[in-house]
């Protein structure tokens, strides 16, 4: 601002010299001396203005990832911090304090608003990883506010009602600033793992809460909020590496009172409190110094303001303008107050804070004799989050969830779909969903939208995917165990048939294969030792030292799979309807990883491979593609690809022969990925095929031994098998992706794959296990 003043400044004197008219230059002193005047007043309500945006948005944080919402957030972010530099730093070279006076009773409130409010801490990960830079600044600044209200104010002001509420307001900023400092310091996962702190079983029983599991038609979202809390150091566990021994039983039988349903909606709360940790102050606010805080702010600042209006009443002479501004500062910094209050008292930390509390006088009369239940009713009826939650939403939902839920979208990317609805403004997107009428399912069609909004799960896809989730991890004793092989198998070399046989291998339990992470341990699988030999004997050396990465085992299979559902044979039925339905979405999710979301996958970062193939399977669209439309695009090419199996990835095959010339010399392109579309072609004619899965696809079929091992096996449902592979394949993803990568992704609206991870955390424990049976009918 100061800079503008000074250009304007110059103008006049450059005016001046080239003897330009009086009028310009009495035009350019009235701005120089108007914006010398306002400026303090203009950056203290940006400032304002910034804290209400950052109080109105950051919940929108747990559910989107993208739009212009976050970009807002991040732009106010960003100026808390500039405002109160600013103002500090031109306030203390300033010679006239008189002047000054009700500025500097203004700088209290920017450190409040630097403080930020409880609902967001730190804006992604890397900032928590830069506390010991913010201590500093909050050191330099509150030194630097503390000198401005002493020197403009406490020593120069004459007014002493002033004085005292300049000096509440200090004090009450200065704690607050330094708030949420310490908050940015424990919001670390390092920093959380050595603060771990395990709490032994309550002697109060969950069932005291909502009757221990016996609700059978499953968890409301205020009962699933309760059990997460009980069942949170599981989740937290899992963020900071940190292994939990013992487990609240009541909860664990609430978690599952409505079988999957229950599951999900407890881990989808544990998620919310583990954003609240890394993201928000929820890590002090709700502590017994945050509770005193947030019980005292209403009434210090109902006193600053009462100070302040009787100190104008009697003979304090301010500009209209000063006045409002500072009304307006102190009734919104009361309301907020107010707000804070409310949201801290009827929290569910603040349920969890008093049952693990000793007793005494204050928990029985306000926890025990359900005061504390009444209180969170009362707030929640208020819709003070669902308010957030719905601002600047094109419609509202008939039943919102809560707004702890995670919003049940995932990303979709289809490779097909890329390349055969022509040229693009946003080259990863995904189809929108047309409604073809109220009642009836969404269809996918070619309207292409930014993927980032994602589409929501439907309810049967779900459960689809969670039951075979529970298939994997614990088989059925009705079923052979053969079928059933573990989800941790590393991607590592092989047991090789020269090396030392195993003796007699018996299966160990899960949590002997997780133990501290050391999958490697773990003796080989049958297929592991069949395909080794397999590929001892027919492969060189060079092919035999590494295998494949997972993005490009995902890729193979969406491309096997996208040519298996064009060229099945259609069938009708429910149930196959579903299965295909929920294939598609699955297939189209782990594409979406591969294109957007590469840090939420294991294995090396293959940045240019799913470009590479896109423009493959984009030369494969022009060679197949007809003239007239008649048939499908993507049916179109995935019967090109079969026909034409090959020569598809022989430059010099004759099928290239009508290409155009700069097409034919694409084939030898490096950047053009061919291997992966034929490879997939393979496997997709072996899924249409099974009886050819010991020909030409043979050594595909090996190449993804390690990641489907049931690949060279007979299958009654192949529709049943596919989705099997792609819940596998995601399973592994989530659970071998980095915590770090987990973490950041919460503050991005989540992701399935971080779902499923915490999940299987879960299923670790004993107490889970009995459960899991009732998820499997």
């Amino acid at each position: 601002m100061h800079a503008c003043i000074c250009m304007l400044y110059q103008c006049n004197k450059l005016i001046l010299i080239a003897g330009g008219s009086k009028m310009a230059v009495a035009w350019i002193e009235a701005d120089v001396k108007w914006l010398s005047f306002y400026v303090y007043r203009i950056v203290l309500l940006l400032s304002f203005l910034m804290y209400v945006i950052l109080a109105s948005f950051s919940e929108s944080r747990r559910r989107e990832g993208k739009g212009w919402k976050r970009v807002l957030l991040w732009l106010a972010y960003q100026l808390t911090e500039w405002c109160p530099a600013y103002v500090i730093s031109n306030l203390y070279l300033e010679t006239s304090p008189c002047e000054k006076m009700i500025v500097a009773f203004w700088v209290p409130f920017l450190l409040l608003h630097n403080a930020r409010p409880d609902n967001i801490s730190a804006f992604i990960s890397e900032d928590s990883e830069l506390w010991l830079r913010a201590g500093v600044f909050v050191f330099l600044q509150s030194v630097g506010s503390a000198f401005i209200v002493c020197r403009y104010i406490l020593l120069e002001s004459t007014a002493g009602l002033l004085r005292q509420a300049s000096f509440i307001m200090l004090l009450l900023g200065l704690y607050k600033y330094a708030e949420s400092a310490v908050a940015l310091r424990q919001c670390n996962l390092s920093r959380i793992r050595r603060s771990f702190r395990k709490l032994q079983p309550n002697a109060n029983s969950f069932r005291d809460d909502y009757g221990g599991g016996k609700n059978l038609e499953g968890l409301k979202d205020e009962e699933a909020l309760l059990v997460a809390h009980s069942l949170f150091d599981i989740c937290k566990g899992a963020f900071s590496d940190y292994s939990v021994e013992y487990m609240d039983r009541d909860a664990v039988r609430s978690m599952f009172s409505g079988q999957w349903e229950s599951m999900c909606k407890v881990v989808e709360m544990e998620l919310s409190l583990m954003y609240d940790i890394l993201y928000t102050k929820a890590v002090v606010a709700h502590t017994w110094h945050g509770y005193a805080i947030r019980l005292a702010s209403p009434f210090l600042t109902a006193t600053a303001l009462l100070l302040f209006f009787l100190q104008c009443k009697e003979c304090m002479k301010l500009e209209p303008i000063d006045k409002a501004v500072s009304y307006i500062l102190l009734v919104t910094t009361l309301l907020h107050d107010v707000r804070s209050l409310l949201r801290a008292l009827a929290s569910g930390w603040t349920h969890s804070y008093f049952k693990h509390m000793s007793h005494n006088w204050f928990k029985h009369q306000f926890w025990c004799l359900e005061r504390w239940a009444k209180l969170r009713r009362f707030v929640v009826s208020l819709r003070l989050s669902r308010l957030s939650l719905w601002l600047w939403t094109c419609a509202c939902p008939r039943e919102p969830k809560s707004y702890r839920r995670w919003a049940g979208t995932f990303g979709q990317c289809n490779m097909f779909d890329q390349c055969t609805v022509g040229n693009r403004r946003n080259l990863y997107s995904i189809p929108g969903l047309t409604t073809e009428s109220k009642g009836q399912l969404n269809s996918r069609g070619y309207e292409w939208e930014d993927h980032s909004r994602g589409l929501e799960i439907p309810d049967n896809v779900k459960k689809l995917v969670f039951i075979n989730m529970c298939k994997h991890l614990f088989p059925g004793p009705e079923l052979p165990h053969e079928q059933f092989v573990r989800v941790n198998v590393p991607p590592c070399q092989c047991h090789r048939p020269d090396r030392q046989a195993v003796a007699e291998y018996s299966p160990r339990s899960y949590e002997q294969q997780t133990h501290h992470l050391r999958y490697c341990q773990a003796p080989p699988e049958h297929y592991d030792e069949k395909a080794a030999d397999i590929k001892h004997a027919d492969q060189s050396d060079e092919d035999r030292r590494f295998h494949l990465e997972l993005q490009e085992v995902i890729l193979i299979w969406h491309i096997a799979t996208d040519v298996f559902l064009a060229r099945r044979p259609s069938i009708g039925g429910g149930k196959s309807e579903e299965l295909v339905k929920a294939m598609e979405q699955m297939s189209d999710y782990m594409m979406f990883l591969v294109a957007k979301r590469p840090q939420m996958l294991p294995g090396r970062t293959l940045g240019g491979l799913h470009e590479k193939t896109r423009r493959a399977v984009e030369l494969i669209w022009k060679v197949a593609i007809p003239t007239s439309h008649a048939t499908k695009e993507k049916e179109m090419v995935a019967k090109w690809m079969l026909n034409n199996m090959d020569g598809l990835n022989d430059p010099n095959s004759p099928i290239w022969g009508g290409t155009q010339k700069m097409d034919k010399d694409n084939l030898n392109d490096p950047g053009l990925n061919m291997t992966t579309v034929w490879r997939g072609a393979q496997l997709g004619q072996m899924l249409l095929n099974p009886p050819s899965r010991g020909g030409e696809s043979k050594g595909t079929m090996e190449l993804l031994a390690y990641w489907i091992p049931d690949l060279q096996k007979p299958h009654g449902d192949m529709l049943e098998f596919v989705l099997d592979a792609w819940v596998r394949l995601l399973m592994f993803a989530s659970m071998r992706c980095s915590r770090d990568s987990h973490a950041k992704q919460l503050s991005c609206g989540g992701e399935l794959a971080t779902l499923v991870w915490i999940i299987m955390e879960h299923t670790k424990n004993s107490d889970v296990k009995k459960h899991l049976k009732s998820l499997l009918r």
